[in-house]
């Protein structure tokens, strides 16, 4: 018999606010990603595929590695709000509207597909913070658990 696990609920983010050592310029963190050192081609290979649309969705990034541990980690922070995204035309006026229940679920499969081309050391994991408390999960069990779209969604090596 499987036992059941007790989830936090979520209610979608609607006031969550970004960590102060989140990216929040495209040019920026397409230039951390690669700068970072991550493993073989990790940050390129990221960088890259952000490059074909996906950094257009997100809301921020962060990028850690520790060279002497072999271990990092790059967390992709997804919008609630259309102003929310990383990247906007210079002169673009951009509302403060919701961004609807499926579009985030589309930028959160985007955040996935790049993050996955990094070969990290386990399946990307997504997640959300409610009242100072981290949830995080591997994609699969998000989804199968959520209906809610993530705050971020995070890939990890070593």
């Amino acid at each position: 018999m499987t036992e059941e696990l007790e989830y936090p609920l979520w209610d979608g983010g609607r006031d969550r606010v970004l960590p102060l050592g989140a990216i929040t310029d495209g040019l920026d963190f397409l230039e951390a990603l690669v700068d970072a050192g991550l493993p073989e081609t990790a940050g390129s290979d990221i960088a890259e595929a952000l490059k074909k649309g996906s950094i257009l969705s997100i809301a921020a990034g962060e990028v850690a590695w520790d060279s002497e541990g072999d271990r990092g980690m790059v967390i992709l922070w997804l919008p609630f709000f259309k102003d929310q995204k990383i990247w906007k035309g210079a002169d673009e006026q951009v509302e403060h509207k919701e961004i609807s229940d499926i579009d985030r679920w589309g930028t959160t499969e985007q955040a996935i597909g790049a993050l996955s081309l990094g070969f990290p050391s386990r399946p990307v994991e997504l997640g959300f913070i409610v009242d100072e408390q981290v949830t995080v999960l591997p994609w699969f069990e998000f989804c199968r658990y959520y209906d809610l779209a993530p705050q971020y969604a995070v890939a990890a090596w070593g």
